[in-house]
């Protein structure tokens, strides 16, 4: 019988690590399963201590997970740089977006995405079953059968994406293949007067096209 956990036959001490811990809780209001704490267990630790309880930090990061406190992740929003007219830039766009939309012409969201290679290669995922699956100890290209390029167009009045995976080594070129073909093999049929449509790329520039 697999032995239970060290934590689950110890309540008193998730007790005093939970009572410890309450005062620095913090959480999402419509999901009271998210449980963050601003105390590492090694402050954990020197507070218990304080009080003359000696409980290792080991023990109190698996009671932690335990009791449902979970790690937050680093929020990439730190901006590189603040242009000076990024404010009317958006604007521009907003507006220019109104005016396509009243006059039944297209704006597109584009995207490309990290080239991945093919091959036998570890991508962070798991699986269910019983038997092991094995995958090459590392990444080199030189053991991938390719490398695929991933670009993604986003039809904002649809609510419709459309996803290309390439071999181009040219990004500018491959890009402007995958929008003729969209419009030539879908897009025409959704906006038949259309002969201009806005691109927004991924850097929040904006461009206007002619349509062939």
């Amino acid at each position: 019988m697999e032995a239970e956990k060290k934590t689950s036959t110890t309540p008193e001490i998730a007790a005093k690590i939970e009572r410890v811990a309450g005062d620095y809780e913090a959480g999402i209001p419509t999901d009271s399963t998210v449980r963050w704490i601003s105390l590492s267990p090694v402050r954990i630790q020197r507070k218990l201590q304080s009080e003359g309880e000696e409980i290792s930090c080991y023990l109190i990061s698996n009671t932690l997970k335990d009791l449902g406190y979970r790690k937050r992740r680093y929020s990439k929003d730190q901006c590189l740089r603040n242009p000076e007219n990024r404010d009317a830039q958006f604007t521009k766009i907003a507006l220019l977006k109104s005016v396509f939309s009243r006059e039944g012409l297209p704006v597109l969201s584009i995207d490309t995405k990290q080239k991945e290679m093919i091959g036998c290669f570890d991508r962070g995922e798991s699986y269910y079953g019983k038997e092991k699956r094995s995958t090459l100890d590392h990444d080199f290209l030189s053991h991938a059968s390719g490398v695929v390029v991933p670009h993604g167009i986003y039809d904002c009045f649809q609510n419709k994406g459309y996803i290309t995976l390439g071999q181009s080594k040219d990004t500018s070129e491959f890009v402007c293949d995958n929008i003729l073909y969209y419009w030539q093999n879908h897009l025409q049929w959704i906006y038949p007067t259309a002969g201009e449509c806005k691109i927004n790329s991924v850097w929040d520039y904006f461009f206007i096209t002619k349509l062939q």
